[in-house]
């Protein structure tokens, strides 16, 4: 998709080498981009800043550590703003998104960068200029998604299926604590089990997920207390987020842990190569941005870190990405 309008970028020096590629990239669909690299400082430096401002109908602001602390930054992006300019931030790697920007929704480089400005170009053709005094309704806002989501995967009804084990296996917890602790009267086949097995009590006790699946690896799927495991672990894991399981797909941030393999069995290890089903549950390789479900945007600070275990609660298949949703602990 090629967009009409003529683009100003403001970035940090700092980040030059990146901003020539990104240049690169937007003039090849077609972009009418103004590049700074090459005019020189001083008096003309202001002068051509502010006349490219003016004619520009697209306000860039590349985001990262630099740039959202620069000063030079700040007052193109004040001056662009008086003018009624459009906005657009997109960002480069982690950092403070300023509170000027805060209603502005971004474009996420740090994840797919051609899918980032294939995206770009399109919420920028999408985008209206916004008239200087203009009441809220007359203003076209420039909403994009931050990350690569098929139509059939925007469509699905939120997950709750977790939600409701986690609490029936919180309810489970405290009725084997109680027979445990000989305030129930009756001889029920589930505290003496409980009573007898000390991999079980230690289970209980820890409320870890790595006990918890310990204890599976070691009496598998047909032991009694296999259902209440996997309910244990459900109530360990209280947040849903959107990550990214493999980008591309042979790039891989996830290990399988406890898995559906291709006949249906529940396996243990480190995997089959295979994607992952709903249910999994799988263990961070490395550091992993967590997206939030419903707008799709990046949240701050918050990744699931190497060694970490989620569980999957859909599997989305985009392009050449693999997303999941995920149950994850708290952080």
């Amino acid at each position: 998709m090629t967009t009409k309008k003529k683009i100003f970028i403001s970035y940090s020096r700092a980040d030059l080498d990146y901003i020539a590629t990104l240049v690169d990239a937007l003039r090849e669909k077609g972009a009418d981009v103004w590049f700074d690299k090459n005019i020189r400082t001083g008096e003309q430096w202001d002068n051509t800043l502010e006349e490219q401002i003016k004619a520009a109908d697209v306000f860039l602001i590349v985001m990262s550590k630099t740039s959202v602390a620069s000063n030079n930054v700040k007052d193109e992006m004040s001056y662009a703003k008086s003018l009624g300019k459009i906005i657009s931030p997109i960002l480069i790697e982690p950092c403070e998104v300023p509170m000027r920007l805060a209603r502005h929704q971004y474009v996420d480089f740090t994840q797919d960068f051609g899918w980032a400005v294939s995206k770009l170009m399109e919420d920028l053709d999408a985008a209206e200029i916004e008239i200087p005094g203009a009441t809220s309704n007359q203003k076209a806002t420039n909403k994009s998604s931050r990350v690569p989501i098929s139509p059939a995967f925007m469509k699905k009804p939120k997950v709750i299926w977790y939600i409701l084990s986690g609490a029936i296996g919180i309810i489970l917890i405290f009725v084997l604590i109680d027979q445990c602790s000989g305030e129930s009267t009756g001889d029920t086949e589930v505290s003496i089990e409980q009573s007898e097995n000390p991999d079980w009590n230690k289970a209980l006790n820890s409320e870890s997920i790595d006990t918890y699946l310990n204890y599976i690896y070691k009496y598998g799927d047909e032991d009694p207390y296999f259902e209440a495991a996997q309910d244990s672990i459900n109530a360990l894991l209280p947040n849903e987020g959107l990550v990214t399981f493999a980008q591309p797909i042979s790039d891989v941030h996830f290990t399988k842990n406890l898995y559906t393999g291709m006949d249906g069995t529940i396996q243990y290890g480190q995997g089959d190569g295979e994607l992952p089903k709903k249910g999994d549950i799988l263990s961070a390789i490395n550091a992993v941005q967590v997206y939030d479900v419903d707008d799709k945007q990046a949240i701050y600070e918050k990744y699931i870190l190497a060694g970490e275990k989620v569980r999957v609660l859909a599997v989305d298949i985009y392009e050449d990405s693999v997303w999941i949703t995920i149950a994850f602990q708290d952080m």
